[in-house]
C-alpha cells in the first residue's frame, strides 16, 4: 500500500511542477481556451496565462467575440490575487482584483429583443433544472483591494432606446466589508479619476427583456444598499444624460468631489458625512416636459414619503456653476427660480440636517451671482425650520447694494398652514442698521416695479431700524425708522393689520419727528396728479398719529 500512496504522491508533486512551467500553463490555458469555444461557440484568445498556486493569478490580452464576430470582451490584464485552497471550503478570498485595458461591448439591434451576450447565458444556465431553496446565509466572501485602470463599457440598445457609455481612468478601492449579496459595501479608500457617464434616451418606450436566472419566490428576502467609506474622492468626472423624448438634459461636470467619513443606509432612509467638499465643478439640469393632468375633484392621492434623515458636519463648495431650467415654467424678469444661471457659488455650511421634524444649518458663507444680476456677497445665519416654526438667528445677507442683518422667527399651525392660513401665524423680526436697495427688489420681486416705478425709485435705498412683533392679521411696531431716497425720515411706532389680505391691510402708527422731502414725496404721485402738489414746502416735518389703509 505503501508504494501506491508514493506513487500517488508522486504524480501529484510531478502535475504541480508541470502546472508551473511555461510548457504546463501554455496547455491549461489552450485547454481552457478550447473548452470555452466549443462551450460558447464563438472565438475566444487569452493571450498570456500566468500564475502562482496557490495565490495568484494572472490573464492578458482576454479577448471573446459575439456571434456576429464583434468584439464583447478585451482585456489587456485581468490580475488576481486570492487564496485558492479556501475555495475548496467555499471561501472567496481576495486580496487584490486588478484590470487594467478592459472595453465591454453590449448591444442589441432595433430588431432583436436579445442583447449580445444572451448566447453566454443560453449555453451555462440550464432552464428546466428545479431551483433549489434560497440559502439566506451570508456569502464568504472578502475582497481588500480593487485597482482599475482604462476601463470601458459601451451599452446600445436600439431595441430599448438607449445608449450609455461609461469610462474610468483609474479607481483605487480598499475595502473593509465586501458583501453584494446583502449589498453592504464599506471601503476604508475610494478614489475614482477621470470618470465619464453618457446616457442618450431616444424611444418612448423602453422595451427591457429579463432573463430568469433563480427562483424569485415571494419569500426571497430583499436587503437595501448599506455603503460606508472613510474616504470617498472622485475628480475629473463628466456626466451627462438627455432624454430626446421628454426633453430632460443632465451635465454635471466635477473637478473635486470629497467626502469623509460617509454613511448611507437605505433601509433606514439615512445618510451620515463628516464633511463633503465640491470644488470647481458645474451642474445643469433641464426638467422633462411633464404633460397637464387634470385631476377629478374627489381624487385621493395615496402616497407614502420615507422618513429620510440627513446629517452633514461640514459642508464646502467652492467656484461652482448651478444652471437649472424648468421646462413646464415660462421663465420671468429678475431671479426666477425655476430659469437660474449662477456662477461661483461659495458655500460654507456646518451642522447641517435634514429630518421630517427638523432642517436645521449653521450658514457661515454663501455667495453667488445670477445671470439676472442679482448678486450675494456674503450671507451668515443660524437657521432652523420644524413643522411649527421657522428661525434665522445671527442673520447677515449682503449684496453689493443692500444689508439685512439681526434675526427672523416665524411660527405657525403647520407648514401647510402657512399658505391655508397665513394669518395665524406669528412673526418677530428685528432689522439693526440695514439697508434696502430698490435695484434688489426689483430682481427678487418684479412685480414692485408697478408700485415703485424704476423711472423713480431705480438707484435709490432705504436704512431701516425696526422691530415687527405679532401675527399678520395684527402686526405690531414697538419702532419703525427709514432713512433713505433723497434723505427723507420716519421714525413711528404702531400696528399694521393684515398683511396677507391686500384688501383689508389698514395701518395705525404714531409718527415722531419725521420729515418727508417733497422731491420723495413726489416719487409715489402719478405725472397726471403731479399739478396738485405744486406748492408742496420742499420739507415736510410730521408729528402725530395717521391711519389708513
Amino acid at each position: 500500500m505503501l508504494w501506491i500512496f508514493v506513487g500517488i504522491l508522486s504524480l501529484i508533486i510531478l502535475l504541480f511542477i508541470f502546472m508551473n512551467l511555461p510548457v504546463g500553463k501554455r496547455v491549461i490555458k489552450n485547454q481552457a481556451v478550447s473548452y470555452l469555444e466549443n462551450k460558447l461557440n464563438t472565438k475566444v484568445s487569452i493571450g498570456k496565462l500566468n500564475f502562482s498556486f496557490p495565490n495568484w493569478i494572472r490573464l492578458q490580452d482576454v479577448y471573446l467575440e459575439d456571434q456576429k464576430k464583434d468584439t464583447l470582451l478585451y482585456g489587456g490584464e485581468v490580475a488576481v490575487d486570492l487564496s485558492m485552497l479556501k475555495l475548496i471550503s467555499g471561501n472567496i478570498d481576495i486580496q487584490q482584483a486588478s484590470l487594467s485595458d478592459l472595453t465591454i461591448n453590449l448591444k442589441r439591434p432595433e430588431t432583436d429583443s436579445l442583447f449580445n451576450y444572451q448566447f453566454i447565458i443560453d449555453a451555462f444556465v440550464n432552464p428546466s433544472s428545479t431551483p433549489s431553496q434560497k440559502d439566506t446565509a451570508a456569502m464568504n466572501l472578502t475582497l481588500d483591494k480593487v485597482t482599475l485602470k482604462n476601463i470601458s463599457f459601451n451599452f446600445k440598445d436600439a431595441y430599448g432606446g438607449t445608449d450609455m457609455y461609461a469610462y474610468i481612468g483609474n479607481l483605487r478601492l480598499n475595502t473593509n466589508t465586501f458583501q453584494p449579496d446583502r449589498m453592504k459595501f464599506f471601503f476604508d479608500d475610494f478614489t475614482a479619476k477621470k470618470v465619464v457617464f453618457t446616457m442618450d434616451t431616444y424611444k418612448t418606450t423602453a422595451v427591457l427583456d429579463t432573463v430568469k436566472l433563480v427562483d424569485t419566490a415571494s419569500d426571497n428576502i430583499e436587503y437595501g444598499l448599506f455603503i460606508t467609506a472613510k474616504k470617498f474622492l472622485l475628480q475629473d468626472a463628466v456626466v451627462r444624460i438627455d432624454n430626446n423624448i421628454n426633453g430632460l438634459h443632465y451635465d454635471n461636470n466635477i473637478n473635486t468631489l470629497g467626502i469623509n467619513n460617509v454613511r448611507f443606509n437605505i433601509d433606514e432612509s439615512g445618510g451620515y458625512a463628516d464633511e463633503i467638499f465640491i470644488d470647481s465643478s458645474s451642474v445643469g439640469f433641464v426638467s422633462s416636459k411633464v404633460p397637464i393632468v387634470v385631476m377629478k375633484k374627489d381624487t385621493v392621492i395615496n402616497e407614502t414619503i420615507a422618513p429620510w434623515n440627513f446629517k452633514v458636519n461640514k459642508l464646502t463648495i467652492a467656484q461652482t456653476d448651478i444652471k437649472y431650467d424648468d421646462s413646464n415654467k415660462p421663465a420671468v424678469d429678475g431671479f426666477d427660480f425655476s430659469h437660474f444661471d449662477i456662477k461661483r457659488l461659495k458655500v460654507n455650511v456646518t451642522d447641517f440636517k435634514y429630518a421630517p421634524d427638523e432642517t436645521k444649518a449653521s450658514v457661515l458663507q454663501l455667495a453667488f451671482a445670477d445671470k439676472s444680476g442679482f448678486q450675494l456677497d456674503t450671507t451668515h445665519v443660524n437657521f432652523s425650520m420644524t413643522d411649527k416654526a421657522l428661525t434665522a438667528e445671527d442673520l447677515y445677507i449682503k449684496t453689493p447694494r443692500s444689508l439685512i442683518t439681526r434675526s427672523v422667527s416665524l411660527t405657525y399651525d403647520s407648514i401647510a398652514g402657512i399658505t391655508l392660513h397665513p394669518q395665524n401665524s406669528t412673526l418677530t423680526a428685528v432689522l439693526e442698521n440695514s439697508r434696502i436697495a430698490f435695484n434688489d427688489l426689483y430682481l427678487l420681486v418684479p412685480t414692485l416695479k408697478t408700485s415703485f416705478p424704476p423711472a423713480q425709485f431705480a438707484n435709490q435705498y432705504v436704512d431701516v431700524n425696526a422691530k415687527l412683533q405679532g401675527s399678520l392679521a395684527r402686526l405690531n411696531l414697538p419702532y419703525f425708522q427709514l432713512v433713505g431716497l433723497s434723505g427723507s425720515r420716519i421714525n413711528a411706532r404702531g400696528v399694521l393689520y393684515n398683511l396677507t389680505n391686500p384688501k383689508k391691510f389698514a395701518y395705525d402708527l404714531y409718527i415722531i419727528s419725521s420729515s418727508l422731502l417733497k422731491r420723495d414725496l413726489v416719487r409715489f404721485i402719478p405725472p397726471e396728479q403731479m399739478a396738485q402738489f405744486a406748492n408742496l414746502p420742499p420739507v415736510i416735518n410730521l408729528t402725530g398719529n395717521i391711519k389708513g389703509d
